[in-house]
């Protein structure tokens, strides 16, 4: 009888406990913290893929618990959840280190296509004074001389992207702007040696 009764009262204080299995709030609040501190490094632009794979197993691990939740109460378990909470909180802390190392290689390579793209320029205003200056070649090259200062006045921007810290959109920038000069030298180097 002894027996029964302990029985009696592990059985309901163990009914009580998965009864009343709640959400794991806390692993939730980390992911969150987590995938919010990478936002703020800018993980979305400089770690997309890393970010975007703590967002996915985040959103699987919110999906898995609204599922428990309407379970019914002696069946509810979360340790799938509290898995998927904790793989979403490590990828995300890995896409905010991502992002801060590759924000870090863009401004390196920014700084060196910003001194490519200076002495493009001056080398293709060498080249515009050895070009033919005939009839139509007058035009032709104030037309390449207009580009040339359009290109050299977009730098201005390029400055402020960079000195904003937005990097990416700097390096977009500059490549257009290097693809323009070279555009221009191969133009003035065919004319020059038609010239010879």
């Amino acid at each position: 009888m002894k027996t029964f009764k302990l029985l009696s009262i592990f059985l309901a204080a163990l009914f009580f406990t998965i009864a009343c299995e709640e959400a794991p709030q806390q692993e939730i609040d980390a992911a969150n913290t987590a995938l919010t501190d990478a936002k703020t490094a800018e993980a979305e632009r400089y770690a997309t893929s890393e970010f975007n794979m703590a967002k996915d197993t985040l959103n699987a691990a919110l999906a898995e618990i609204e599922e428990q939740n309407a379970a019914f109460a002696l069946t509810r378990s979360y340790d799938k959840a509290k898995q998927l909470l904790s793989s979403a909180t490590t990828l995300a802390a890995q896409a905010n280190e991502a992002a801060v190392a590759n924000k870090e290689k863009v401004k390196a390579e920014v700084e060196m296509l910003m001194t490519e793209v200076k002495d493009e320029i001056a080398n293709t205003q060498k080249l515009l004074k050895k070009a033919p200056k005939g009839k139509d070649g007058k035009m032709v090259l104030q037309a390449m001389t207009q580009e040339l200062s359009t290109v050299e006045g977009s730098l201005g921007n390029v400055e402020s992207l960079y000195n904003s810290g937005n990097y990416l959109s700097a390096k977009d920038n500059l490549m257009a702007a290097k693809q323009k000069v070279l555009s221009l030298q191969e133009e003035l180097n065919t004319a020059i040696s038609r010239k010879r």
